[in-house]
């Protein structure tokens, strides 16, 4: 894990209007946790208990949920006290259909969804979708229907968490000459599922997400609003994090020194224009670059770098950009009496 810092000087914050997500850099020279954990604890004096229950926190994931509570519950401990956590989710919570009011039609589980489409599929007159089903499958089975259900509905959530969905897509790309044909078929049969599932008795999942993201709600509870670092914020997310900017103060925290400032974007994603083309400096290569000849010469090098570290978790994130390398590191690493996390 990179080491961060945390501050609230004024020049770090960069709000250009009343009511919009306000971003603040903390830096690289203590670690993300640390930092986070000082910048909701900035205005406790240790005395009574650390009140976050009126904060919600954006995590990139469950793991760094769970880290950033725990972190918080440690600290607190530092002065005898105890802390009364804020509500901790990833970016998926703003906008998931629970988030809306409660109405006559239930919203379609995603296995009732996936069911339906399924359904339509073996149904589907497959010549008139001859872009999406150039040919016959050899058996139209119930698993051939539900493997391509699932991978249509894949492909749907992504293009909703973009904010859009296959009819917007499609609208889009045609005005681009981008496989127009093959998206107006998609978007057709999109149309239908969503018939089928509301003739069911259900509301669609992914219409059900985007309308809450324009109007569902948090709980009651919640005054403020804090994104920890999520690099990787998708538009639906960027939409309804500004959205609440306008009711309460929220927080955009970015894993970069203020001199960064220009290379994120409002939402404190980094700019790939930017960052692609960027030199990574590598202090003293000749003695922190190392060649392996094996996945398992790479995993006893690992085992041995971490080893004077008393608490590598707490430190130390390894990438591995070959997946064979994974099962081979994990042993050395239990045989070593360390404990690993795998997302």
């Amino acid at each position: 894990m990179i080491a961060v810092k945390v501050s609230t000087a004024p020049s770090l914050e960069h709000s250009t209007t009343s009511g919009s997500p306000t971003r603040l850099l903390i830096g690289w020279d203590r670690t993300l946790l640390e930092s986070t954990v000082a910048f909701l604890a900035r205005d406790w004096n240790g005395k009574g208990s650390l009140d976050l229950s009126d904060h919600l926190i954006l995590v990139p994931t469950k793991n760094a949920g769970r880290r950033l509570r725990e972190a918080l519950a440690i600290h607190a401990a530092k002065f005898d006290s105890a802390v009364l956590p804020p509500l901790v989710v990833s970016p998926d919570f703003l906008y998931a259909p629970a988030r809306l009011v409660a109405s006559e039609k239930p919203v379609a589980s995603p296995l009732g969804a996936e069911l339906l489409w399924t359904g339509l599929l073996l149904q589907l007159p497959l010549d008139e979708f001859r872009r999406v089903f150039p040919i016959d499958p050899v058996e139209r089975s119930l698993k051939w229907a539900n493997d391509n259900a699932r991978e249509l509905l894949r492909v749907r959530n992504l293009l909703v968490e973009s904010d859009l969905d296959f009819q917007k897509a499609a609208t889009i790309l045609t005005s681009q000459d981008l496989e127009a044909g093959r998206w107006m078929e998609l978007s057709e049969i999109e149309k239908q599922a969503i018939s089928q599932i509301e003739k069911a008795g259900f509301r669609d999942p992914a219409a059900a997400t985007r309308e809450a993201a324009d109007s569902g709600d948090l709980p009651a509870k919640i005054r403020h609003l804090v994104v920890a670092s999520v690099a990787d914020l998708k538009p639906l997310a960027c939409r309804v994090v500004a959205r609440y900017a306008k009711r309460f103060p929220t927080h955009l925290l970015i894993h970069a020194p203020e001199s960064e400032a220009p290379h994120f974007d409002p939402f404190g994603r980094p700019l790939p224009a930017h960052w692609l083309t960027r030199e990574i400096v590598i202090p003293d290569p000749a003695h922190s670059i190392h060649q392996c000849t094996t996945p398992a010469d790479q995993a006893d090098l690992c085992r041995e770098l971490l080893a004077p570290c008393p608490n590598p978790a707490s430190l130390f994130a390894i990438g591995i950009p070959d997946p064979e390398v994974a099962p081979t590191l994990k042993q050395q690493l239990i045989a070593a009496g360390q404990s690993s996390y795998d997302p």
